[in-house]
């Protein structure tokens, strides 16, 4: 994930994470999908050094 985010390759880390998210805590999940839908770059590459 943190190869996508640092290429700045939404779609791929986009399904990498719909992978990822049923495994992830349900309590952090609108947070990261918020960033994702936002294309906060910021957000993300913090969450996927």
């Amino acid at each position: 994930m943190g190869t996508f985010v640092r290429n700045r390759d939404l779609p791929a880390a986009r399904a990498l994470w719909t992978q990822l998210a049923p495994d992830i805590d349900p309590a952090i999940v609108p947070f990261i999908a918020a960033a994702f839908d936002s294309g906060d770059w910021y957000v993300l590459g913090h969450l996927f050094p």
